[in-house]
């Protein structure tokens, strides 16, 4: 086994240990050990050393002597807390440093053994540690949880209001919209019966209702997207007659059209075609398909739709 072999995925008793000792026969001899009580070691000479293992894979206990050169255990005790705040530490000392052992309670360490070992002492503390972090580990991961199904559920609730909202906003402005076309439609109709105008007061009159009407039409527009916005997550896949549906989309810009002066011409028969879609959806499309050749047609043009099969296809 090499001085900085990786973490197993699934060690044996679900024991990921990081054993951190700059005497080399020491510390291949206690993960020879360990291993063999079923622990999975990793192992490294030094603090810096350690650290860069705990940047590529995180052991659930880090075992390290307190006296080594350079990045001492309490001082590596440190960066594991400060950047690792979820692994556990296990200190060494010598029979003549347990002050350091304290010192490192006090800092956060799970424990301290002093040196020689037991074994057997040592696994126990591992198991405890290990245990230890895996409960805070499962606890961190159901607050998380919990954190974010109140924020879904929250985002949920506002888009719920929001719909509401833009509903009822819809239709109170269609209500108006109804009442300014069905008037610039009346004062078409006058205006086509009423000689006495000037050319000059007619084309005048045309034009301003040419920008009443193309204002209603934006507007209506603008209520059907933010109801198609609305409804997005309620759409009904069902078998429909295209005949009916087609019918239904030309009533809603007949009105429309005869303003402008152009005819609808829709045949639709009795029974059309079937075919499955979201009948609000699907209406939305056509009407919009109407108005728009409505709108490109001069007056007195003519506009055509009708729904038949065309071999297997409606």
């Amino acid at each position: 086994m090499t001085e900085t072999s990786r973490f197993m995925a699934e060690p044996a008793e679900n024991l990921n240990v990081l054993l951190v000792e700059d005497d080399s026969d020491f510390r291949q001899v206690l993960a020879r050990r360990l291993e063999r009580r079923g622990a999975a070691v990793a192992q490294a000479r030094s603090g810096a050393e350690a650290l860069e293992l705990l940047a590529a894979g995180s052991p659930a206990v880090v075992v390290s002597d307190v006296k080594m050169p350079g990045m001492d255990g309490l001082e590596l005790l440190g960066r594991i807390k400060q950047e690792h705040p979820g692994i556990e530490v296990v200190l060494l000392t010598g029979q003549a440093s347990v002050e350091d052992g304290v010192a490192g309670l006090k800092a956060g360490a799970f424990d301290y053994l002093t040196k020689p070992l037991e074994i057997d002492h040592l696994l126990s503390k591992l198991r405890q540690a290990g245990e230890l972090a895996q409960s805070r580990r499962e606890r961190d991961s159901e607050a998380l949880f919990r954190r974010q199904m109140a924020e879904r559920l929250a985002a949920a609730e506002r888009l719920a209001s929001l719909g509401t909202l833009a509903t009822g906003v819809a239709h109170e402005i269609n209500n108006p919209l109804a009442i300014i076309h069905e008037a610039a439609g009346w004062l078409t109709g006058r205006l086509a019966k009423d000689q006495g105008l000037s050319a000059e007061t007619r084309q005048a009159a045309d034009l301003a209702l040419e920008k009443i009407e193309a204002g209603v039409d934006r507007a209506r527009r603008i209520t059907h997207q933010l109801l198609e916005l609305t409804r997005k997550d309620q759409q009904e896949l069902r078998e429909l007659d295209a005949a009916e549906v087609l019918a239904e989309a030309a009533e809603m810009v007949r009105a429309s059209a005869a303003g402008r002066g152009v005819e609808l011409d829709v045949q639709t028969g009795a029974v059309g075609p079937a075919l499955w879609a979201d009948p609000q959806s699907l209406r939305q499309i056509l009407v919009n398909l109407l108005t728009n050749a409505v709108q490109a047609s001069p007056p007195g043009g003519r506009v055509a739709a009708a729904a038949a099969e065309d071999g297997s296809e409606a």
